[in-house]
């Protein structure tokens, strides 16, 4: 956010025409940018759209501090205008009330894929900029939904402050400033020895207390995608279809570190590290085998690895002392943290006022997909449930690799049926399913892969 921004947000306040913005699923991510936006000037919360009644209640009034009695629920969008004109706070449990409602810019928060991909793709039909938190939907149909925005006039954005719009953004930082990205990546509390847990112990092995646990109402399986390696696989994607970059090998290396670890650890082979290739996407754990902790770990950090041909910019990175790796030649250039939530209103300010996106997919052919392993051995007939859940895991690849052996998107693996017997770690095929042929996902799917 620069200074010009700034003013621009501070002349919509003074003149009483703030950005208009919907919010569709008052989850987690949802609230914390309601209460965020609500913070800042020139921006509003107009309306917000989910199944539940009560949370879209609860939106406004825990987190942007509206009054119960201002709050106006509506069925249609005629309506929905009418009121958000007058500045009220506006619900709907129907999210096209709100995709054809007035507001400016969208964020999609539910973080159900198939539901996610449904709005995003109506969304931009009807000319409205979308900002997609629910990343496991870009994954499987980000590239499409991207051409079409661009096609559209509108823009289709990630959410910043979540790690692929921050990861994003070091990498154009980088690219721009005359660097080669070696690496890029993100911290993690995740270990490849983990990918087989499960949601039955999610919670605790992530740290929460049973007191929180029924406090906070969490969600296991959520919670297990990120220590089961599947949430970082879908982040990872997301950053590949959006730069270009690879994962280096399938499912990536997930290797220990600390900070000054990571450029050493994320160098080519010949120069000390354990990289096969440049240009890829890796990830970083802080967690030994037993659980415990390393010190000065990256845990909530994005980051990029930076080389240069010229010698004098290597030089510099020594008199900067940036943590360095391959035998001198490569730079650590990091955030050490990220706020999922907190940040998204930059992405809403960025889409409605700049038409730029906060990092987006590039509308080409992808350059990754997730792929689904088995957590366990599965029979035909047994139900699919998903990344995070009792069956599957997530797994990163490049997307020639997976468009040849042709490897099922995780996305799609959710509530359909094996027809095949799969090994623990086996990854699935379309022919070892029973794909459900009434997903939007799917046929969104489909179409990507006609158009790329």
């Amino acid at each position: 956010m620069n200074t010009v921004t700034r003013h621009r947000l501070n002349e919509l306040e003074k003149n009483g025409t703030p950005i208009k913005a919907g919010v569709i699923g008052a989850g987690f991510f949802g609230c914390s940018t309601i209460g965020q936006a609500s913070r800042t000037s020139g921006i509003r919360i107009s309306m917000i759209a989910d199944i539940s009644r009560e949370k879209a209640v609860r939106g406004f009034v825990k987190f942007a501090r509206r009054k119960p009695r201002e709050i106006v629920e509506v069925k249609d969008a005629d309506t929905a205008n009418h009121y958000i004109e007058k500045g009220a706070p506006v619900i709907t449990t129907n999210s096209e009330v709100l995709i054809q409602s007035n507001v400016d810019v969208i964020l999609e928060s539910t973080g159900n894929p198939e539901i996610a991909a449904k709005h995003a793709y109506n969304a931009i039909n009807n000319s409205k900029n979308i900002v997609m938190a629910t990343v496991e939907a870009e994954c499987v149909v980000g590239p499409l939904l991207s051409k079409m925005a661009k096609e559209k006039g509108v823009v289709y954005s990630q959410a910043y402050g979540d790690q692929p719009a921050l990861i994003c953004e070091l990498y154009d930082w980088a690219v721009t400033n005359g660097f080669r990205v070696v690496a890029a990546g993100e911290g993690t509390a995740a270990r490849l020895e983990w990918r087989h847990g499960t949601p039955a112990d999610a919670l605790q092995r992530f740290g929460f207390s049973q007191e929180e646990i029924v406090r906070l109402k969490l969600n296991p399986k959520m919670y297990n995608s990120f220590i089961d390696t599947t949430k970082c696989a879908v982040e990872m994607v997301a950053v590949c279809n959006a730069t270009g970059l690879k994962p280096d090998v399938r499912g990536m290396h997930f290797p220990l570190g600390s900070v000054k670890d990571v450029p050493r650890l994320l160098s080519l082979k010949k120069d000390g590290g354990i990289l096969d290739n440049e240009g890829i996407v890796d990830v970083i754990t802080r967690v030994k085998l037993n659980g415990k902790r390393i010190r000065n770990d990256i845990r909530w950090g994005i980051f990029v690895v930076v080389t240069s041909e010229s010698r004098d910019v290597k030089g510099l990175f020594k008199t900067y002392e940036a943590p360095r790796g391959g035998r001198g030649k490569n730079a650590l250039v990091y955030r050490p943290y990220h706020w999922a939530g907190l940040e998204a209103t930059t992405s809403l300010i960025h889409a409605a006022l700049y038409k730029e996106p906060t990092g987006a997919p590039l509308p080409s052919k992808p350059s990754a997909e997730v792929l689904a392993a088995a957590k366990k051995t599965l029979n035909p007939g047994d139900t699919l449930d998903g990344g995070g859940g009792y069956t599957l895991y997530g797994v990163a690849e490049r997307a020639e690799v997976a468009k040849k052996e042709n490897c099922l998107p995780l996305g799609l693996a959710e509530n359909i049926k094996v027809v095949k017997r799969i090994p623990p770690d086996g990854i699935l095929t379309y022919e070892d399913v029973e794909l459900n042929e009434d997903s939007f996902l799917l046929k969104l799917r489909r179409m990507q892969d006609k158009t790329f």
